[in-house]
């Protein structure tokens, strides 16, 4: 008997502890939202110079990429005739106005794909260019 009423305390005190129904619990452990810019430029900057502000390379084609995010001159001189900003090419070492850079091409976009993809092949056309998917998962399976 007391075996049984033990167990019936323990069911009451168990639905007790139960959110009632209706109502949602937040899980706890989910993936980051999409568009998660600030783990997305991370993973693009332990991709590029494995976060190293000072990293110069002469890129695929042929031009020098620099800094933490690996920034062409092109893209330097495209934010700034967006921004009326007067950046150079070395100002890209600074890992602040790199970021400043990355954020306003992320802000066109509110698509982790469309963000990566672009960063890495160019605005607009980067997303639609196949050789930016191989960029794209290796970012996408660092986030």
């Amino acid at each position: 008997m007391k075996a049984i009423l033990l167990i019936i305390f323990i069911l009451i005190w168990i639905r007790m502890l139960t959110a009632p129904p209706g109502v949602n619990i937040p899980v706890l452990l989910q993936r980051a939202p999409l568009n998660n810019n600030e783990a997305i430029w991370q993973a693009i900057c332990d991709i590029e110079s494995h976060q190293n502000i000072l990293a110069y390379c002469i890129d695929v084609n042929g031009k020098p990429s620099v800094g933490i995010g690996q920034i062409q001159y092109s893209r330097v001189r495209e934010f700034n005739q967006q921004t009326s900003k007067n950046y150079t090419h070395n100002d890209m070492f600074d890992p602040v106005k790199a970021r400043e850079v990355f954020d306003h091409y992320a802000a066109k976009s509110n698509n982790e794909e469309h963000i990566i993809r672009c960063w890495n092949g160019g605005e607009p056309n980067g997303i639609k260019k196949k050789s930016t998917i191989k960029y794209w998962n290796k970012v996408k399976s660092r986030l």
